[in-house]
This record gives C-alpha cells, sequence and structure tokens, in this order.
C-alpha cells in the first residue's frame, strides 16, 4: 500500500514489505510546540535569517515561516536541534526522518514538519508538531500577486515574503492571516452516571419499585442505559488529546463523582442536576431526554458548546470548524435513515416514538417534513437556540423533563429536535463528519474495533452499548477496556 501524509488527521505508514503498520498520531501540542517554535525563530533571527510564525490552518499548531532561500541555514539549525533531543523528529511525506536532505537550488525543499514525541505504544507514535512552510518565488493568480508555499493549492494575498515578514513584526500575524477561524469560546457538556454506584441504584429501585412507572415493551430501565466501563475517563483522554480548542468541560451527573476525577482542574467543572433543574418535582430522573432539557441552564455555560454522552470520543486531532462555521453556524451531522410516522409499530423504542414527536410538531409549525436521524457523534449547540425551543414548545418540553424515564411521550430535544429546528431558522447547517458508530452486541465487535485502532480515521466515534446484556457482558468489557487504553494512553490533566 501506498506511504501517504494527511494533514489534521492520523499519519499514517503503511509497510507492504512485512504487512505491518506504524502510526503516527499528532495530538494537541500543549506548551511544547509553542516553545519550540519561539526557540527556532530566535535562534534565526540571531543568525539575520528573516521569518515569521504565524498562518497555520489548525488554529493550535504554530508554523514556521521562512523562504526557500533560506532552506539549508534552516536544515543545519533543525538537524542541531533533533540531533540533540531525543523527543525531536522530522516528519516528512508520512515517515519520520534522521535528518533533511541537502536542498539543491532550483529543486523544490521537500515537505516537512518537526515534531515532539509525547508518547510511544506499541508501533504508536503519539507527537505535537509544528510545521514548516517554504516560501517560493512571487507568481501570477489570477489579477492577485501571490506569494506561494509548499502547498501548491495555497495561496497567500501578499505583496511578497518581506512583507509579511515586517507585518509580523507588528501585528499578530497568526489572527491577521486567519481572519476566517472562529473567536468565540467553546465548552463541552459530557452527561454521566455511574449505574453500579449502590446509592444511585438503591435510588433508582425505590422509584421503581414504588409506581407502576414503565410498560411492559420499555426497554428505558435496562442496565445497559447506565452502565459505566470508565468511558468518562477516555472520553476526557479524547478532548484532551485531539480537541484543544475545548474551553471548559461540564459534566452533568447525579450527585456522583467518580473517584479518578481531579476535580481541582480549573477546565472542569462538575454540574449536578439540581443545579440545572428549574422544577425540582422532575427529580430524580433517569431520563436521557429529560436531562437534555436543562442543559442550557448551566451557569456560565459558553454560547456554542459541543454536547456528548460518555460513549463518545474524538478520534483524531480535531479543530472547532469542524463543529462550528467560523460565522458561529453550528454543523449538524444527519443519518441516511429517516423517521417516518406511518411506519413507527407499538415494538419500537421509545427515541423512535421521540424522533416521530417532533417530526410532527415541526411539520406543523414550518410546512416541512425534518425526519432524518441524526448521527450519535458529538453534537454542536446555541444556547440561544434551546432557550428559543424550551420557551415555543414549553409544554412537550416540561412533559419530556418530567417523565423519569424514557417515554414515548418525550421529544429528544438535542440529539434530534435542536438539529432540525436550528437548521429550520438558518441557525445550523447540514454537514458531514469521519465517523464511526460500532454497537457493541455486535458480533464483529473485536475486528471493528481492531480496524478502528489501526486506520485511526475517524474524527468521533461511538461506543454504544444498547443491548449488551448477558453472559457476554463480561467479555465486551475486556474488550472495550483494551480498546481504550490503547487508543488514548496519554493520561489527561484532569486524573488524579
Amino acid at each position: 500500500m501506498p506511504e501517504y501524509i494527511k494533514r489534521n488527521a492520523a499519519y499514517i505508514v503503511y509497510s507492504s514489505s512485512i504487512g505491518l503498520k506504524k502510526c503516527l498520531v499528532q495530538i494537541a501540542q500543549e506548551n511544547e510546540a509553542s516553545r519550540l517554535a519561539l526557540s527556532i525563530y530566535q535562534i534565526c533571527k540571531l543568525q539575520g535569517i528573516d521569518l515569521f510564525i504565524g498562518g497555520s490552518f489548525d488554529d493550535n499548531v504554530p508554523r514556521i515561516n521562512i523562504h526557500s532561500n533560506n532552506f539549508n541555514e534552516l536544515k543545519s539549525i533543525l538537524n542541531g536541534l533533533v540531533s540533540s533531543d531525543k523527543n525531536l523528529v522530522f516528519i516528512s511525506n508520512g515517515k519520520i526522518i534522521k535528518t533533511l536532505p541537502v536542498y539543491i537550488d532550483g529543486r523544490n525543499p521537500p515537505p516537512f514538519d518537526i515534531g515532539i514525541v509525547r508518547h510511544k505504544s506499541n508501533n504508536v507514535i503519539f507527537f505535537s508538531v509544528v510545521e514548516i512552510a517554504l516560501w517560493n518565488d512571487i507568481i501570477r493568480f489570477g489579477r492577485f500577486r501571490t506569494v506561494c508555499t509548499r502547498t501548491s493549492s495555497y495561496f497567500s494575498r501578499a505583496e511578497n515574503f518581506s512583507a509579511l515578514t515586517k507585518l509580523s513584526e507588528q501585528h499578530d500575524f497568526q489572527a491577521r492571516s486567519r481572519t476566517e477561524i472562529s473567536k468565540f469560546p467553546i465548552d463541552v457538556v459530557l452527561t454521566w452516571v455511574d449505574g453500579a454506584d449502590p446509592q444511585w441504584l438503591s435510588k433508582k429501585d425505590r422509584y421503581l419499585g414504588n409506581s407502576n412507572v414503565l410498560p411492559p415493551y420499555s426497554t428505558a430501565h435496562l442496565e445497559e442505559r447506565f452502565k459505566s466501563r470508565n468511558e468518562l475517563k477516555y472520553a476526557l483522554r479524547s478532548i484532551h488529546m485531539f480537541a484543544p480548542f475545548v474551553r471548559t468541560i461540564f459534566i452533568v451527573t447525579d450527585n456522583q463523582v467518580p473517584n479518578w476525577l481531579q476535580i481541582d482542574n480549573k477546565n472542569i467543572k462538575l454540574i449536578d442536576h439540581k443545579d440545572i433543574f428549574f422544577d425540582e418535582s422532575a427529580l430524580p430522573t433517569f431520563n436521557s431526554h429529560s436531562i437534555e432539557t436543562q442543559l442550557h441552564h448551566i451557569d456560565g455555560l459558553s454560547e456554542h458548546f459541543i454536547y456528548m454522552n460518555d460513549d463518545m470520543f474524538f478520534g483524531k486531532f480535531s479543530s472547532k470548524e469542524e463543529y462550528f462555521d467560523s460565522n458561529g453556524i453550528a454543523k449538524v451531522f444527519p443519518e441516511p435513515q429517516h423517521i417516518v410516522p406511518e411506519l413507527v409499530s407499538v415494538d419500537d423504542e421509545e427515541y423512535v416514538y421521540a424522533g416521530m414527536n417532533a417530526v410532527n410538531l415541526l411539520e406543523k409549525d414550518f410546512n416541512s417534513y425534518p425526519s432524518r436521524l441524526m448521527m450519535h457523534s458529538p453534537y454542536s449547540v446555541r444556547r440561544s437556540v434551546m432557550y428559543e425551543i424550551e420557551s415555543r414548545y414549553n409544554d412537550i418540553y416540561q412533559t419530556t423533563a418530567r417523565n423519569k424515564y424514557r417515554s414515548r411521550s418525550d421529544i429528544s430535544p438535542i440529539s434530534f429536535f435542536y438539529c432540525h429546528y436550528a437548521h429550520l431558522i438558518g441557525k445550523a447547517v447540514l454537514a458531514s463528519i469521519e465517523h464511526e458508530y460500532l454497537a457493541l452486541w455486535t458480533p464483529s465487535l473485536a475486528l471493528k474495533l481492531n480496524k478502528l485502532l489501526n486506520t485511526r480515521q475517524a474524527s468521533n466515534f461511538c461506543l454504544n452499548d444498547a443491548g449488551v446484556r448477558g453472559k457476554y457482558a463480561a467479555k465486551i468489557d475486556r474488550i472495550v477496556a483494551s480498546f481504550l487504553e490503547e487508543y488514548f494512553p496519554i493520561k489527561s490533566p484532569f486524573e488524579k
């Protein structure tokens, strides 16, 4: 298979001769990459080399810009840095190389980055990256004079490299050159429950025992809906590794705290159900639809936020533009499947009825038929739109909030209703994303997880345990635990 390199993704290198692979996986920089970029900048300046920092396509990846005429001087500096630090490597065309080749005048220098190795696990190398952009001669592109970087499809509308270098001394060129990048904060809201907690189980059993709350067909009370395999820990690792744009993570629970969680971390906030339910008579609740009706009540939550269940994970290095346009418009991700109210049967689960209820409401108000299901992936949400929905559809909102378990009278407030409503009022667009949904009951689970682990091409993925019960549960627990640890081996600052 051919070797290839893909920006903003896992860098996969295949070895066809022995049938093995090596994965180079880009992760969030934290501070190391910025410090390295600054060091390179200062050394080059001392040697009289013109360069500037900025212009990266990735908000959290520093970029060194230098003219190709100075490539050999830069090569000497970088070779010295890499040879003196075992954690520094060159990455060129999807491969790690030890030294940079000699640049022959008249030929394009090879495209390359300099990486900081953060962790090694089996055949996987996790690294932060500093981009190196080599600028060539001025060319004509339409009516604009442009300077071309190493990527032939990218042109900067600037007079020349020297002008850009001078500009960077007076202004934040990263901000000036990337006005298309959104500047608004983005938070994450994670809902979590520990279904093995004795106090929580007692509360759940007591409520079920004291009322005939569920019809015989319901699956809303089954253990699989509340089971924890420590997915939350790995969901947080995925944010730390692959979503550096996230500001604050709000974990919404029913008065529960994971024993491994570092609650003193300033980027984590625990939110109890009592903090967001205006009507406390609706508590306790064991209904995810009910909880979704209240998430926008979180104090201090940003206008733009991403809602995740604890079975959702970022799968590779991600940017905020995958989830929101730079003008704030949310991106929602539809499935090819539709809910057709006329075909809903008495055997369908509560979420199908929740979708049907939403379709009927929106068809009535908008003369539209928004029936497509949404991917079970992180949801891009506008807080103000949630308040608008709560006000406009207050009756069914309150009904859903008061249903202790999933019910056929629910709506799915975020995972279906919000996505279509926001699209209908022009606050969201239908988009696509590289997503994998894996049902843990599937017989080929181990093979599918292995493929996901080896390719690492999903921007996000979901490990949904609906239907997992009986004698296979323990085996699935072991498979999932091993997979998550291998996919996310780097401990996050949110752990003790």
